[in-house]
């Protein structure tokens, strides 16, 4: 799961580097469809219901250590989503704040 996570972010912040002209819309859809489905709907769900609980049964903290690392990155990246997803049609329309705002989100993240 963490080697298909890392290659879309490795993708995520290749695309950063533009200047892109038209926006990649296509591209930013796909990825968050990638995001929102697999890293987040699958692998986090996965770990925030079944390793997280396994964990503290085994007597590791949740609110300091590896647990509470990972629910900081796991929000983290949900607001990085919401970012990029509030932006996105402004910016396949050529408003150039809100492509901005998506490539700062998208650098963030990766």
């Amino acid at each position: 799961d963490h080697r298909r996570i890392e290659a879309k972010l490795d993708e995520l912040d290749g695309i950063t580097r533009g200047p892109w002209m038209p926006f990649p819309s296509a591209f930013f859809e796909e990825a968050l469809a990638f995001f929102a489905g697999f890293a987040d709907g699958e692998h986090h769900h996965r770990e925030e219901t079944e390793l997280f609980p396994a964990l503290v049964q085994a007597g590791v903290p949740v609110d300091h250590g590896p647990i509470a690392v990972m629910l900081n990155e796991h929000d983290q990246g949900r607001r990085y989503m919401r970012l990029m997803r509030q932006n996105l049609e402004a910016a396949g329309n050529g408003d150039e704040s809100a492509a901005a705002a998506v490539f700062s989100a998208a650098a963030d993240s990766s």
